[in-house]
């Protein structure tokens, strides 16, 4: 383990640098728009559920609570939130590296499998810390949207480990998934809630899938519990809020094609966002080439899976490539209108 930890805290230690050298203090447009919302909050002018909602599709109290926190406790230090946001990539990057090596242990230790593991933990600490995401790294919004990722890859990780216990029922970790995973969906997922609950759901239908072609091994019925839970709390997110941009939906249905090729390049995102095209003067293709490479991988580990055995593994790389997916079909959706370069924007990266 001592290897992919080194390189975790090696881009950790970049990040910190470049943000002493950026010295990013500068807060995001958002940001002024909640700090009148706190004020007015405070007075009593605003109530909660207005403060929740937002009146758009992004409602939860993630960005307010961290605002808030900073507010009171450092009079809005945006330095500070840009140095923690690389706390909470290091935190994300982790579960991630340690997950996949803890995954791979079993297998004989061989050189050549010793050299994937390797080049896999770098890649992961590459992608988290990617100055493609440069927009999340400078401004005070990063912080608690990577804690909103960290939440996710938290409950994934949990929840990969809660199936993979076959003929165990545990109330205690069903109970747990359900609170942690409704309490994310209403105040933590804001609008990636969807891509959240939509890469849970599909983990259980590859399962369901799986189990039915292999005649056997079939779920217990409170391993579905933490899912429905999920739903029933989507559905109250969807219904309790007042959305001024929800045509998302229709943007999919009515020009599917494009919209498939646009999820494309939002899936290159990370390895050559819009920032980073422009000032290598590189083409737009580029990001595209990236995504269809990261989507040929994709096909290829759920291939890899179902070939092995969904049983046989950690099902955590299914919920990130679920995740991944429907994420870059959302932004591609609701952002494609103005084209690719908007679908890759630094600030969609993280996802």
């Amino acid at each position: 383990m001592a290897f992919p930890l080194a390189v975790l805290l090696c881009f950790a230690a970049l990040h910190q640098v470049f943000v002493w050298r950026a010295q990013p203090d500068a807060v995001y447009m958002d940001t002024l728009r909640l700090v009148a919302q706190l004020k007015d909050w405070h007075e009593g002018t605003m109530s909660l559920y207005d403060f929740w909602s937002q009146g758009s599709s992004h409602r939860g109290l993630i960005n307010q609570t961290f605002l808030f926190l900073n507010v009171e406790l450092f009079s809005l230090d945006v330095l500070l939130a840009n140095r923690l946001t690389g706390i909470a990539i290091l935190a994300v990057a982790s579960i991630i590296v340690l997950a996949f090596w803890r995954a791979t242990s079993s297998a004989a230790s061989t050189p050549a499998r010793l050299t994937v593991r390797c080049v896999v933990s770098v890649l992961v600490a590459a992608l988290c810390f990617s100055w493609a995401g440069v927009e999340l790294l400078t401004l005070d919004l990063g912080l608690p949207l990577w804690v909103k990722n960290l939440s996710f890859v938290a409950y994934f990780f949990w929840h990969a480990r809660f199936l993979a216990l076959q003929g165990e029922s545990d109330w205690r970790a069903t109970a747990g998934l359900s609170f942690l995973g409704a309490f994310i969906v209403l105040l933590i997922g804001m609008g990636w809630s969807y891509a959240f609950v939509g890469a849970v759901l599909g983990v259980h239908a590859l399962l369901f899938v799986s189990s039915a072609a292999r005649r056997g091994g079939k779920l217990q019925g409170i391993k579905y519990v933490p899912a429905a839970v999920l739903v029933v709390a989507l559905a109250v997110y969807m219904s309790a809020g007042v959305s001024g941009d929800d045509g998302a939906a229709s943007n999919l249905l009515g020009s599917l094609p494009r919209t498939l090729d646009l999820s494309v390049y939002a899936l290159g995102s990370p390895w050559a966002g819009v920032e980073a095209t422009n000032a290598r003067q590189w083409p737009l293709s580029t990001a595209y080439v990236a995504g269809l490479v990261g989507l040929l991988a994709a096909a290829w580990v759920i291939w890899r899976k179902f070939r092995r055995g969904l049983s046989n593994g950690s099902l955590f790389p299914l919920y990130l490539i679920g995740y991944g997916l429907l994420t870059a079909l959302s932004v591609a959706a609701a952002r494609g209108g103005d084209g690719p370069a908007a679908v890759i924007a630094s600030r969609y990266y993280m996802d």
